[in-house]
């Protein structure tokens, strides 16, 4: 298993393919890990870099205040340093999107994905609520309670209603296996961000996917609008929502880094 020792001691798993041909690098998301990125690869001859995030899949979490997006990002930075690569495709899905955003500012790079964004131009979005909700949850009831506690709350019991498929992902999440470290990314998340301001948008000259779904609390649509008209060479990719089906997302998503990986090489 491969792993990456960052400056502070923390070790990072991560995936390089070694493929002959053009590096890849995305990023996973919130919650999830590795294999959310291994699903939606499609058989290209790219080497593809993935890296599990601090307090996910199989890495350590060490310090509770470095799990931000800034350090996120230098720890993506030190992971490509010490392969001695430069990314030539920069992306991520969510929290990755903007740990990918903040990279990909600060490099040359032929291509950005910003898939399925949960985070614009400022911290604390609107859509973090749901962060305030489960810390409190978390913090104040015994595990055993949690759901219950979930599921009683007005606004829940609304989500329930219109988007059972979204209230699901909420349910699970309270019972993935690294909650205690997810709880730290949750507490910072509240006023993180990924330090790209809109002026910093406009002036980006990287071609840019913007890959969207509706029906989605966490991750706006109207956000992915926002990065699309943002950027000046920014194209917007509508497919449909995870939650509704997995399959289908999946090849969807499979056939747009398709077509941005001809496109390019």
């Amino acid at each position: 298993m491969p792993l990456f020792k960052t400056p502070d001691g923390v070790s990072l798993h991560y995936v390089d393919t070694k493929t002959p041909g053009p590096t890849v690098l995305l990023q996973h998301g919130f919650s999830a890990d590795i294999e959310q990125i291994l699903e939606i690869i499609p058989a290209s001859n790219i080497r593809l870099i993935a890296m599990d995030l601090r307090g996910h899949g199989l890495s350590e979490t060490g310090k509770p205040e470095y799990c931000t997006i800034e350090q996120s990002y230098r720890d993506l930075a030190g992971l490509c340093l010490g392969l001695n690569i430069v990314p030539q495709i920069i992306g991520g899905i969510s929290l990755g999107a903007a740990i990918a955003l903040r990279y990909a500012s600060q490099i040359e790079n032929q291509h950005l994905i910003i898939a399925r964004p949960a985070i614009f131009d400022q911290p604390t979005p609107p859509n973090f609520a749901i962060f305030g909700a489960l810390l409190k949850i978390i913090t104040e009831q015994p595990k055993s309670a949690w759901t219950p506690s979930l599921l009683a709350l007005p606004a829940f019991k609304d989500l329930q209603q219109k988007a059972p498929a979204t209230m699901d992902t909420y349910l699970r999440f309270l019972q993935h296996s690294r909650i205690n470290d997810l709880y730290h990314w949750m507490c910072n998340l509240k006023f993180d961000w990924h330090g790209v301001s809109l002026s910093d948008m406009h002036s980006l000259s990287t071609p840019t996917t913007v890959i969207a779904q509706r029906d989605d609390q966490l991750h706006p649509y109207s956000f992915a609008v926002a990065f699309a008209k943002a950027i000046p060479n920014a194209r917007l990719v509508e497919m449909s929502p995870k939650a509704s089906n997995t399959e289908i997302y999946q090849y969807e998503f499979k056939n747009a880094l398709e077509d941005i990986f001809q496109s390019i090489f």
